[in-house]
């Protein structure tokens, strides 16, 4: 995990912000006030491994084994010489690398959880000031929700995955988001340029360049072709949702409560409660760096501290 935030140049800036969030320089008072104003959070840290990541840790395996699939067929066995099977070998492992780099990313780092320092303060204030869980019974900030999963408070939380043995939250969402993003690209690429070769290879043998006929690789390339395509196409619909729930500033649980209409048009009013516009919403997913936003590397983290969280309302003040 070390070597992943050396990549992005930013271990000795995320480790020098360690005590960014602490009781001395937290801020005080209702828990919406001033996130997404520049603070930042500590240095991420790793998931512990509770029971549930035990369990669902063969998924990871699963992901790698899904991954070269088609990788191996379409980059390792493919022998084609030409410049655009070369081009196109040089992209799929583009897309490949920062797919994965995101996936393992979003395996390794905590969501987050409610420091003991905020839950010690909070029971401190008077009733009303702060939620409860009515699960733990205990203080949280808004937009906190129980994990059932890992029996605890996430911060900003949006749903445990499997597939990441890990639940998504405020401190990975971004590396979720982006693994789904490069999953789709690169299922979409591999499957469209693999349609390709097979019209080529259809064509008239004086009007097409020579492919490869090794009957193995043909059927190891087909069988890409039908998993990317199928893939690719519910990958793409996956990642729009979660993109389009991160320009919201918005996360599953709290989309979900919208679809379902619970509350009626209170709740289509509170579904959009710490929408800030386009930009600030993104970067309390991907951070303020535009350069670091598609790129798999912690960077400055998320924009605001997962514990206080500005409203609409109080943005219009």
């Amino acid at each position: 995990l070390q070597f992943l935030y050396f990549i992005g140049g930013s271990a000795m800036e995320a480790s020098n912000r360690i005590s960014s969030i602490s009781p001395n320089n937290a801020p005080r008072g209702k828990a919406h006030t001033i996130a997404g104003s520049g603070d930042h959070s500590a240095h991420p840290q790793c998931m512990p491994c509770y029971g549930v990541r035990l369990w669902s840790s063969p998924m990871v395996a699963v992901v790698v084994v899904l991954t070269m699939l088609t990788f191996v067929p379409y980059v390792l066995m493919n022998s084609e010489m030409g410049v655009r099977a070369q081009v196109c070998k040089v992209v799929l492992t583009v897309l490949v690398c920062l797919m994965l780099v995101s996936y393992f990313q979003c395996v390794l780092i905590d969501a987050g959880t409610v420091p003991k320092w905020w839950v010690k303060e909070a029971m401190g204030r008077p009733p009303g000031e702060h939620l409860i869980c009515r699960k733990s019974k205990s203080p949280k900030p808004d937009r906190t929700h129980y994990d059932s999963m890992t029996q605890r408070l996430v911060l900003n939380m949006d749903h445990f995955c499997p597939w990441v043995a890990n639940t998504v939250g405020f401190y990975n969402r971004k590396f979720f988001v982006l693994f789904l993003i490069y999953a789709s690209l690169a299922c979409c690429f591999a499957a469209i340029t693999i349609l390709l070769l097979f019209r080529d290879q259809a064509l008239p043998p004086t009007s097409c360049k020579k492919t490869s006929t090794c009957p193995r690789h043909q059927t190891l390339m087909l069988v890409a072709l039908v998993f990317d395509g199928i893939f690719g196409s519910l990958l793409v619909c996956f990642a729009g949702f979660h993109v389009e729930m991160a320009m919201r500033n918005e996360t599953s649980i709290e989309a979900s409560a919208y679809v379902m209409g619970i509350g009626g048009e209170n709740k289509r009013k509170k579904s959009g409660k710490f929408d800030l516009g386009t930009r600030r919403n993104w970067e309390q997913v991907f951070g303020t760096q535009p350069l670091l936003w598609f790129l798999p590397v912690w960077g400055s983290g998320p924009a605001g501290d997962g514990i206080n969280w500005v409203t609409a309302d109080d943005d219009l003040l």
